[in-house]
This record gives C-alpha cells, sequence and structure tokens, in this order.
C-alpha cells in the first residue's frame, strides 16, 4: 500500500510515494503533533516555502515507484525555464492550452490570433501547453510558443485537471499568471480590468452579480467561469489549489465517478470554504464583499441551522489569512451570452469607452462555437479559401417585423430552396428580435437597436439548425458570412422573376442536376440573389407551377419537438423548494408538437431560454416547433406521431436517427442537479453536512435516476444511491451521518413493512432483495434477529420463532431430512427473510481507524468477494477488526 504526498514550494515540486511504513510512521507523527495527514502536509509545505524564498532554485521533481503504483502529481511535467523565459522580467504569463487535433487546434489557434492582432504587447507572455508533440509543431509553425507536458497517460485526465496544474506550476515559480479556456478571444488588453487586489480573479457566468452570486438555489457554476482565471503567486494559494487537486484526484472514487465539469467541481470547493469557520475564501465583487453564503430567504430546503455540521477551518488556515477572490464584471469581461447575445457592453463603458467592446470574450454558452465565432466574426483564422472552394450561395431579402411563426416559414423555405439549388442559404440577420421573450427584461430591445436584426439563434437551438443543414446537409451558412469583404468580390447573379422562370428555365436548371452530383442551379455564379419572396417560389415548385414537382419531405425529415427537461433551470430542485411551485416552469406548460427536425424553439441553449426563468421570472414561452406548419401530427394506434402536412404515410421515411413519435415517458414536478451521480453531488454535499434529510437526499439522487440514468423503479434507486452515499461517507469517516443514511436507507429497503423485492444491480441485471438463502445467511439472520431482541429491538415474536424453527429444519435437511418441511418453515419467514436491521453506533469505535482513503483500494473489493469466510457475526467488533484489512474496501465498493 502506498501514501502519496506532494510538496510544492517556491520552485521545487515534489511527488513522493509512501510504502506501507512510512504511512504508518506518518500517522504516527500525525497523531503525535494532534493533525490530520492535510494539516501535516500543509505546515511543511509552510515551512519549505518559507526557506526557499528569495532562492534561485532549478525546479526538481523525483518520482518513487513500486509495484503498486505511481505518486500523484499536482505539477505539470514541463520544462519551467521555458516559462520562466517566457514570462521575462515581468514574471507575468498568459497560458492556454490544446492538442494537436485539427478541432482543438483550431479553436486554440483562433484566440493565439486574436492575442497577436488586438493586444499584440501580450503575444510575447503568451504560452501553450501542448498535450501533444503535434500541438507544439502546430503552434510553433504559426510562430507561437508552445511547452510540452511529458509523460501523460490519461489524456481525458490530462485535460480536467490541465488548469488547476497550469495554475500550481506557475505559482510555484513565482509566477503571475493568467490561465484561459482555449475558446476566449482577446478584442484588446484584459490586465486594465483587474483590481490586483486579490489571491484570484476570475470571471462569472452572472447576469446579474451584484444581486445574485453565492445565492446557493442557483447552479453552483455559475458563481465562477474557471475559463478565465488570473493568480498571484502565494503560498496560501499554493496550498489551496493543491488541496483542491488533491481531493478531486481520481476520476472515480469507489463506485462514483468525478463530475466531468471541472468549472462546477471548484465553485463547489470555493462555497465549501466560504461556509468554513472561520472563512478560508473571501470573495469581492466591485465594492461589495461577500464574507459568506447568501442563503435567501427561510425555505423547507434545508433542517434547522442549528442542527448543520459547519467545518472548522484548519489550525494553519486559522492563522492565515484567507484566499482572496474577486469576480470580475461579467459585461467587460464577457461570457458568451452576455456578448454573442445581450450585447450587454453596449451599455457598459468597456475600457472606458461607451459601448467599447470588452476587452475578452469567452465562448461559453453558445453552441456551436464555430458557428458563434464566425456568425459574429471573431473568427481569424484564414481558412477562407478552403470553405470558399466548392460552395455556392443562396441570398434572400427576409422581410422584417414578422411574427415568430412566419419568420421561420420565411426562413424554411429558404432553406428548401438551396436544398433545390444545391446551394448554401445565407441565414438571415433581420428576424425580429421582439418575438424573443427575453426582449424587454435582457433589454435586447436597447441593445440591438442599431442592428438590422436578429438572427436564429436567439429564438431556436443553435446546435440543431447548424448540425441539420450546415454540417450534415449542405444548406445553409452563418449569417455573418455576408459581412465578410470577400464575399461581396464573389461572382453573383440575381435569379430570374417568377414570370421568367415560368418559361421553363427553372424546370431545365433543376432537371440538369440529375445525375450530376457537382452541379449546381444557375452556375458558375457563386452567389445567388432571389428578389422574389422565397416562399412564393417554393410554394410553385411544391405545386408544379414550373414544370415539376419538388417534394419537401426530401428536404426535411418530421419530428416529435419537446423540450429537454433536464436542461431547464426553471425545474432545478433548489429553485423549485426556495420559490415555490408556482415559479416552476412546469413540464405541460411547454407547447410540444410537429417540426422539421433540428429546428426547435424550446431548446435554447446554453444560458438563455433554459436559465430565464430562474435568473428573472420570465418565462421562455416559445412553441417547439417555433410555430411552423410543415409538419403534422397523426395518430397511430396509440400512439401520437408526425408526418409533412398532408402526407398519408402510417412509416414515414425520414433521416436516420429521427424520432417522429412522442415519446411514452412524461415527467412532472422537480428535477435533480445533472451531477447527482458524482462524488461532489450536491445532495451529497448537503447531506454530510446535516443540512437536509436522507429523505430528502434520496429524492435527489432517485429524481437524476429517472430522468438521466433509466432508473425507473423506485427500488433501484435506493440500491444506487446507498452504493453512492455509503461509500462516500465511508471514505470521509462521517459515522454519524453514515448511521443517520444507513437506517434510513436499511429500512426503505428491507424493512418489515416492505415487501418488495426488485433490486437492479449496477450492471443492468435484475435480482431479488430478499429470496437469496443459504446456510451462512440463514444464520446471519437468526443471529442479527437475536442480537436486536436482546437489545429491546422491536423484533415481532412470531419472526424469531419462525427462523428458530427454519433453522433447525435446515440443520435436519443437512442432515438428510425432507426438502419440503425447509420450504414449508421457509414460507413462515419469507416476510421476514432480509429484514434483520441493525445499524451500530460507528462513533466511538470506527472513529479510531482514523481516515478511511489511506486504505488501499487496489483490488480488494474481489479479493473479499472472492474468499469463503462466513459473514462475521459481532456487528462491532469483527466489523473494526475487518475495516482493518481489506474489508475497507469491500464496504466502501460494495
Amino acid at each position: 500500500m502506498l501514501i502519496y504526498l506532494f510538496l510544492l514550494h517556491g520552485a521545487w515540486g515534489v511527488s513522493v510515494s509512501l510504502p506501507k511504513p512510512s504511512a504508518a510512521r506518518l500517522e504516527v507523527m500525525c497523531e503525535a503533533e494532534a493533525k490530520s495527514r492535510h494539516e501535516l502536509l500543509q505546515s511543511w509545505v509552510a515551512r519549505i516555502w518559507q526557506s526557499a524564498e528569495d532562492k534561485d532554485v532549478s525546479p526538481s521533481r523525483f518520482h518513487e515507484t513500486d509495484a503498486d503504483g505511481e505518486a500523484r502529481r499536482y505539477t505539470l511535467q514541463v520544462d519551467t525555464e521555458k516559462l520562466r523565459r517566457a514570462a521575462g522580467p515581468g514574471r507575468r504569463l498568459v497560458v492556454s492550452w490544446t492538442t494537436g487535433g485539427p478541432k482543438r487546434w483550431a479553436i486554440a489557434h483562433n484566440l493565439a490570433l486574436s492575442v497577436r492582432q488586438n493586444a499584440p504587447q501580450l503575444e510575447r507572455i503568451f504560452v501553450f501547453i501542448a498535450l501533444d508533440p503535434d500541438a507544439v509543431a502546430r503552434a510553433e509553425a504559426a510562430g507561437f510558443q508552445a511547452v510540452l507536458n511529458e509523460n501523460s497517460t490519461d489524456l481525458q485526465d490530462d485535460i480536467w485537471k490541465m488548469r488547476w496544474l497550469i495554475l500550481t506550476t506557475c505559482i510555484s515559480i513565482g509566477l503571475e499568471v493568467l490561465v484561459v479556456d482555449s475558446d476566449i478571444v482577446f478584442l484588446a488588453d484584459p490586465f486594465q480590468q483587474f483590481f490586483f487586489d486579490s489571491d484570484l480573479e476570475a470571471m462569472t457566468d452572472h447576469f446579474f452579480p451584484a444581486e445574485q452570486l453565492w445565492a446557493t438555489w442557483l447552479r453552483p457554476a455559475e458563481h465562477i467561469n474557471t475559463g478565465f482565471l488570473f493568480a498571484r503567486p502565494s503560498r496560501r494559494l499554493l496550498d489551496f489549489l493543491t488541496e483542491f487537486i488533491d481531493l478531486h484526484y481520481h476520476a472515480y472514487e469507489g463506485p462514483t465517478l468525478r463530475d466531468g465539469m471541472d468549472q462546477r467541481v471548484f465553485n463547489k470547493f470555493v462555497m465549501g470554504k466560504m461556509e468554513t469557520f472561520p472563512p478560508e475564501v473571501l470573495t469581492r465583487y466591485e465594492n461589495l464583499a461577500f464574507p459568506g453564503l447568501d442563503w435567501q430567504n427561510r425555505t423547507s430546503r434545508f433542517t434547522p441551522r442549528s442542527t448543520w455540521r459547519i467545518a472548522q477551518a484548519t489550525a494553519l488556515a486559522r492563522s492565515l489569512r484567507a484566499i482572496s477572490l474577486r469576480i470580475l464584471d461579467p459585461v467587460c469581461i464577457s461570457h458568451g451570452m452576455n456578448y454573442f447575445w445581450r450585447k450587454a457592453y453596449k451599455l457598459a463603458r468597456c475600457g472606458g469607452v461607451p459601448g467599447g467592446a470588452p476587452p475578452v470574450v469567452h465562448v461559453n454558452g453558445v453552441d456551436p462555437k464555430m458557428y458563434f465565432l464566425r456568425d459574429r466574426n471573431l473568427w481569424y483564422v484564414d481558412d477562407w479559401g478552403e470553405r470558399m472552394k466548392d460552395a455556392f450561395f443562396l441570398t434572400y431579402e427576409h422581410p422584417r417585423g414578422l411574427s415568430l411563426a412566419d419568420d421561420f416559414e420565411v426562413l424554411v423555405a429558404a432553406l428548401e430552396l438551396a436544398a433545390y439549388f444545391r446551394r448554401r442559404v445565407v441565414l438571415p440577420d433581420r428576424m425580429n428580435c421582439a418575438n424573443n421573450p427575453a426582449f424587454h427584461i435582457y433589454k435586447l430591445n436597447e441593445t440591438m437597436a442599431d442592428e438590422p436584426g436578429c438572427t436564429y439563434d436567439y429564438f431556436a437551438h443553435a446546435n440543431g439548425l447548424y448540425e441539420v443543414y450546415s454540417r450534415v446537409k449542405p444548406y445553409a451558412i452563418e449569417a455573418g458570412v455576408a459581412r465578410d469583404a470577400r464575399f461581396a468580390k464573389l461572382a453573383s447573379a440575381s435569379l430570374p422573376t417568377m414570370q421568367e422562370l415560368q418559361g421553363g428555365v427553372l424546370r431545365e436548371q433543376l432537371l440538369s442536376l440529375q445525375g450530376n452530383a457537382s452541379a449546381v442551379a444557375f452556375g458558375p455564379a457563386k452567389v445567388l440573389r432571389i428578389s422574389e419572396d422565397v416562399r412564393l417560389l417554393r410554394d410553385g415548385l411544391r405545386s408544379g407551377h414550373f414544370g415539376l414537382r419538388m417534394n419537401a419531405e426530401k428536404v426535411f425529415s418530421c419530428a416529435y419537438q419537446e423540450p429537454l427537461i433536464g436542461a431547464m433551470a426553471c425545474l432545478d430542485e433548489p429553485y423549485v423548494e426556495e420559490f415555490g411551485a408556482d415559479a416552476m416552469c412546469d413540464a405541460d406548460s411547454f407547447v410540444t408538437g410537429c417540426g422539421p427536425v433540428g429546428i426547435c424553439c424550446c431548446w435554447p441553449f446554453w444560458g438563455w431560454g433554459e436559465k430565464l426563468q430562474y435568473f428573472t421570472g420570465v418565462p421562455w414561452d416559445l412553441p417547439c416547433n417555433c410555430g411552423l406548419s410543415l409538419c403534422e401530427n397523426f395518430q397511430r394506434s396509440e400512439e401520437s406521431c408526425c408526418r409533412h402536412a398532408g402526407s398519408t404515410a402510417l412509416f414515414p421515411v425520414t433521416d436516420p436517427g429521427v424520432f417522429y413519435c412522442k415519446g411514452n415517458g412524461s415527467w412532472s414536478g422537480p428535477t435533480g442537479a445533472e451531477d447527482s451521480n458524482t462524488y461532489t453531488s450536491q445532495a451529497l454535499i448537503e447531506f454530510a453536512s446535516s443540512k437536509r434529510t436522507a429523505a430528502q437526499s434520496f429524492e435527489t439522487c432517485s429524481r437524476d435516476r429517472l430522468l438521466r440514468r433509466g432508473g425507473a423503479f423506485r427500488e433501484t434507486s435506493l440500491r444506487e444511491c446507498n452504493l453512492q452515499f455509503s461509500a462516500y461517507l465511508l471514505r470521509r469517516s462521517m459515522w454519524p451521518q453514515l448511521r443517520t443514511w444507513l437506517a434510513w436507507v436499511f429500512e426503505e429497503r428491507r424493512g418489515l413493512g416492505n415487501s418488495s423485492k426488485l433490486i437492479a444491480s449496477m450492471e443492468g441485471t435484475l435480482a431479488t432483495d430478499n429470496t437469496g438463502f443459504s446456510a451462512e445467511k440463514l444464520a446471519h439472520d437468526v443471529d442479527q434477529l437475536n442480537y436486536i431482541a436482546a437489545g429491546g429491538g422491536d423484533i415481532p415474536p412470531e419472526a424469531l420463532r419462525a427462523f428458530r424453527q427454519l433453522s433447525t429444519t435446515f440443520k435436519e435437511f443437512q442432515a438428510g431430512g425432507a426438502r419440503r418441511a425447509v420450504e414449508e418453515d421457509f414460507a413462515q419467514v419469507r416476510a421476514f427473510f432480509n429484514r434483520a436491521l441493525h445499524v451500530p453506533d460507528f462513533s466511538f469505535e470506527l472513529s479510531r481507524l482514523g481516515d478511511m482513503t489511506a486504505f488501499d483500494m487496489s483490488g480488494v473489493s474481489k479479493r473479499v468477494m472472492q474468499s469463503d469466510q462466513r459473514e462475521q457475526r459481532d456487528p462491532l467488533k469483527d466489523l473494526r477488526q475487518d475495516l482493518q484489512g481489506p474489508g475497507c474496501s469491500w464496504l466502501s465498493f460494495s
């Protein structure tokens, strides 16, 4: 068994693996100094940091391993001298990271080019951490600095930890560092927006941080956007970040996975530190200070505050100042929703200029990123020639001031014509902004007043239309392409008038495309301009007015459009509990229906419609099919299905993967958080802090399982949620909470009044929870019943008599007696079998074991479950003995 230590100071990064004897000595030292393992390591870090101050020492790492595994690493494996040289005398870096894969590099390259063009003074301190040699080659070929992170063995794990490892690495060598995601765009120098008064300065995803920052009913990931973090080096910050990495080091903790969104995990970590006594993190926004979390109104969400278990700050943390964290203005250090959608900067003074562009834009909350970068003309990579080489375009005049339905009818007509002509229609930017439900509350009426109108993504799921009609089917291209000066230089032609087209020219053009995959209508002009109403032209082609009849079913598949319930923030459990059921956007309130696949106005992701109601109280009430009449509903047996209007097909032909019938499932009530199945689930955290009851915590877990994990049965959720909660509490030695949880869940799963049999295993196979029978199991139940009865437990007398009789009969059967007698006696205990419940008081006996996470977890579960040992009879003595060995791991995993 190994215990892994990590020490950081000045320019040194040290990772050490301790064999079992050394680990035991460490525990003795902890006991001698009355400190936890982390507190002891903190004190060592502090002393080493102090001894190394003002020394110019080269970074060094050593990595001791043996057959049991590798040491943990808390810094990058990079050439830190190269980082120092790039930082220069100012000892400051701007750092991002990327792989050399074409998609990742394209976004990263755009970031670097935005720095070069809009903040050229920062290019000399801008560095990529390359996750593979190809990324180094690409960056250097483009003239940018790159440093390779060596010896990577798990790319996904590296990506999860990368920003945190960049921070610890730079801090450990005394550098200030701005760490940015690769989907950032620089429009100016962002350092002018910093206050330089905090350990960390960070972006936020809030719209209204002064009112809503650290509100606990909001999704935790809203508070800090980790895609933009500026850190000033200090020993305290280094210890803080190292602890964060250490607590979330592994992709799995027992049976429970790590949340894939490190931003959400870090927010919860910070919120936990804000709540310690005294607080270990203090936050600021503008001239406001936030000494703790905002618990908002008095609600039924939590148990009485007097019962909460608030963590105490460590002794070392109490001796040092708290970590200071400043949240930056979300307009001038702009998240994607504020820039790409609200254009909030027009009402601000970024850079001291009224309406001036923000220095930084994060392409978050908008999907797909490439579409928004290109459409809003923030794409700096010169791939124009490659994109335009084989593309032909169609443009038209989109009428202004239409209703939502008419706006989309015109758009769909243009898409259909583009399909027939084998051209890409330039999507409109003149749709009626007033149809957006956020038009007034987000002040679009002011920020969009000088714009020609809105693009489709103000109303519909951007990725749906882009994916179906731009990437998969070559029918569309973003509106922003027409604003590029090079587009105006493309050869163009005008489509003849409707009257002229009736002479047969349109028929000839479309027939000429048959059998010629590379041909386009009305070529060779790159741009074909339509001056007629595209709806009239489309209708004429459908009706045969031009000498041939076109079929829209070849262009669009009809699908049943309904909201993605799990994404709607106005259904979030904390939001509903905070403001009541009347504030909830009930699932029945959405206008579902039939529409062309990919065009859906109740999937307005991300950061827009699905959060509008919970941020502002204004509902996102657009119909799912955007008001389109292209598709209609029909009944097929007991199914509600979709097909093209006027069709009689019972089984419509659709594109692969299209669901044209309404699903059988329905949803009612609040939803559990999407990270409820992780080891940083808010349900786990709040139950461990005694803020919520076991029943409330299970409700969150089961809601998530029912919505997202296929947990259709309550009994299934009881099993899987029990695995998650008991493993979490056991690993953290939270004995009182563990006993509370087990007492509740055992009663729910195996209480005497519980007649349910169904339990689903994690592998999906079905098993019964109360029919397994063996001599060992029978002896265990008899011993448990006797133990509970002797202690005054409420055991029905008939249960004890029946079990004792069955025990006698079974022994006779083993000696050659009749099987039928066993079956008859078993029928008498059937209602009580596997229902003997006893939860011991863990707090005294098991707390003597110390930190459960110190025990070796590797492969122990398999060894224990393969052994032939019977279950131990004395629940306290033998459980403690077993936990000192491999049983610790078995209990954690089982």
